[in-house]
């Protein structure tokens, strides 16, 4: 009979291959959870860190926006009293306006007062005058008479 070479053996791994190779599993277990725990530990790091870069970077932003919101009621009050010193200079000024009006007005008024006055007066005297004068006639035409 002829020799048969099986090229598979049928032998089962013996008891010290079945630790070794439970060992390795168990190593390779381990290290993978390292390897995993390390990455885990460095991503917490890394997202802390970032929150807090994120928690710095908002507070920041509050305040410029702060900084910016004062800013800009500043310089509305500014602008409302800018406006509010224009409007009362205006005011006077056209009060003043106002007034430079009345007076040219008044003083034209007494002007024409005035120049009524004189012509009155002038009249007046004329009056006198042309009385004078037709009572100085009277005397003579009425002393011619009598």
């Amino acid at each position: 009979m002829a020799r048969v070479n099986s090229r598979t053996k049928k032998t089962k791994p013996s008891k010290k291959s079945k630790i070794r190779r439970r060992q390795f599993l168990n190593n390779q277990k381990l290290s993978d959870r390292k390897e995993y725990v390390v990455k885990e530990r460095e991503s917490n790091e890394t997202i802390d860190s970032l929150r807090i870069e994120l928690e710095e970077v908002r507070k920041a932003l509050q305040e410029v926006r702060k900084a910016r919101e004062e800013d800009k009621t500043y310089y509305q009050k500014k602008h409302k009293e800018i406006v509010k010193k224009r409007e009362e200079e205006w005011k006077e000024c056209w009060k003043r306006r106002e007034e430079m009006i009345k007076n040219k007005c008044r003083e034209e008024k007494e002007r024409e007062k005035q120049n009524i006055l004189e012509d009155r007066a002038q009249l007046l005297a004329e009056r006198d005058q042309l009385q004078k004068e037709v009572d100085e006639l009277k005397r003579r035409f009425l002393g011619y008479r009598s």
